[in-house]
């Protein structure tokens, strides 16, 4: 509870979380829904809380943190590096195989499946080594973005996609790097609309 108390806005983001969850996930039908069904809701909670035990500093915190990390990927399947940012009102839908490295960001409103990796390049000796994911970012299953990359607001990551590059703000990113033009965009947008699916017409 001293940790809650010191880091109030713990308790904030997981309301604004739930509110996020009711608005974007059909499955949702009430609030309870998530706060005790839903793993990756479960998860963001454990990995902030981790996340001030984290920045406060001392090693027996940090030891603590990275308890609660070992625990939340046995539990939830979600591998979440305490020292990573989780912003409010984010989602992580299914959640399963969700990999967030150590010097990830994640914005608000953000919306992400499972088998997401925020993850590293392998280049040694460097700390800022994992992406910065701005707010109202839509994250594909099975989607891999890799490095010290912006992927800007209110960008989509399709499902599968392998992602090395940066992404302008409002960007749709597909297959390995590959960033839709214009037309491109709006026949996949025009396919979702049609059949409820991310569709991208490559």
């Amino acid at each position: 509870m001293d940790l809650l108390t010191k880091h109030g806005n713990v308790v904030a983001c997981l309301v604004q979380d739930l509110e996020w969850c009711k608005e974007i996930d059909p499955a949702t039908t009430f609030y309870l829904q998530p706060f005790l069904f839903f793993k990756g809701f479960h998860a963001v909670q454990l990995q902030r809380m981790g996340h001030a035990l984290w920045t406060e500093g001392s090693e027996g915190n940090k030891m603590l943190a990275l308890a609660l990390q070992s625990r939340s990927a046995e539990e939830f399947s979600v591998d979440a590096h305490p020292g990573a940012v989780i912003k409010h009102a984010v989602l992580l839908d299914h959640a399963s195989g969700i990999v967030v490295g150590e010097t990830a960001a994640i914005g608000h409103h953000c919306y992400i499946l499972h088998g997401v990796t925020l993850g590293a390049t392998g280049k040694a000796n460097v700390f800022e080594r994992h992406p910065k994911v701005g707010n109202r970012v839509k994250i594909g299953a099975g989607s891999m973005i890799l490095g010290n990359i912006p992927i800007a607001d209110g960008a989509v990551v399709g499902a599968s996609a392998i992602v090395t590059v940066p992404v302008a703000e409002g960007e749709t990113v597909v297959g390995i790097n590959r960033i839709l033009d214009v037309s491109a965009k709006k026949r996949a947008e025009a396919n979702a609309a049609d059949m409820d699916t991310w569709l991208y017409t490559i």
